[in-house]
């Protein structure tokens, strides 16, 4: 698992890397890149799988705004932080869903507060969903949706689709608090998949639609808003 640094100033490049290596010091299966080169970078993110991006936004090829629209086309789930000497950017960065902003004037202190947020997602993460009575586990981040069928439960991950028996019941409780939402009485969902929801349906990032009852709406809405906070604001 990997974090992709990239900021066309070499000196600034070495603040951040210096910084975010010291912070994942204690967690062997990170492994830290650094380009000041975009084509370098996303060269890389073809080839390996990416956890976390840091990027500059004024770079001179491909600025960070736009980089981070491939990111977030391309692999969905990497979380995004941008890198700026000019303030006034972080009204055109929030659209790109980061889970901070930091400001070259306040590297250290700021980068600091980011990378404790960026530990604790990949804590939370990388933990495992263990299926009922199997010995299958598959982690929390790979689960788009659960849905119920008769007495069965099917489980749509990044890579298809696992079946067991169980009740979404009793999936709600256990995994209410890891950022999974009951939306359906046949459907939870993992809020890092959801692109939005409405009164009578809710969408995907891939575009596909999934049912909302008027009795799910209200409790859906408010604790999507709430996992979007932890997103952003961690």
């Amino acid at each position: 698992m990997d974090i992709v640094l990239c900021d066309d100033n070499i000196e600034e490049l070495n603040k951040i890397q210096a910084v975010v290596e010291d912070a994942f010091a204690t967690i062997p299966d990170i492994h830290i890149y650094a380009f000041h080169e975009v084509e370098e970078m996303m060269h890389c993110m073809e080839k390996t799988d990416v956890f976390a991006c840091i990027l500059d936004i004024e770079m001179p090829d491909i600025d960070g705004i736009t980089l981070a629209e491939w990111i977030s086309k391309c692999y969905p789930q990497t979380y995004l932080v941008f890198c700026s000497k000019r303030d006034d950017l972080v009204f055109q960065a929030i659209h790109k869903r980061p889970i901070g902003f930091v400001r070259k004037n306040h590297l250290e202190t700021e980068l600091i507060e980011i990378t404790e947020i960026l530990k604790k997602r990949y804590e939370n993460d990388y933990k495992r969903f263990r299926v009922p009575e199997t010995d299958m586990s598959v982690l929390l981040q790979d689960i788009v949706y659960f849905e119920s069928c008769q007495h069965n439960i099917l489980m749509q991950t990044v890579n298809g689709i696992k079946e067991f028996r169980g009740k979404v019941g009793e999936l709600e409780k256990m995994l209410r608090e890891q950022g999974f939402i009951r939306i359906h009485k046949g459907f939870i969902v993992n809020a890092r998949f959801i692109s939005k929801i409405t009164f009578r349906k809710l969408v995907l990032e891939n575009g596909r639609e999934l049912p909302v009852s008027r009795t799910y709406y209200d409790s859906a809405k408010q604790q999507y808003l709430k996992e979007m906070e932890k997103m952003i604001y961690g």
